[in-house]
């Protein structure tokens, strides 16, 4: 019976890993996209 409880603790802990780092990678390439349009918009300012 004790086993059980431990192998759910595990799933639990297993499962907001993967959606914490899950979000982690959304966040990331969100930033990364930000900083790619900045680039973008600087690089056409001087540019011009």
């Amino acid at each position: 019976m004790g086993q059980w409880i431990y192998l759910l603790i595990a799933a639990v802990i297993a499962i907001a890993v993967i959606v914490l780092t899950g979000n982690l990678k959304k966040q990331v390439d969100e930033n990364l996209n930000i900083i790619d349009e900045m680039e973008h918009k600087y690089k056409n300012k001087t540019l011009k």
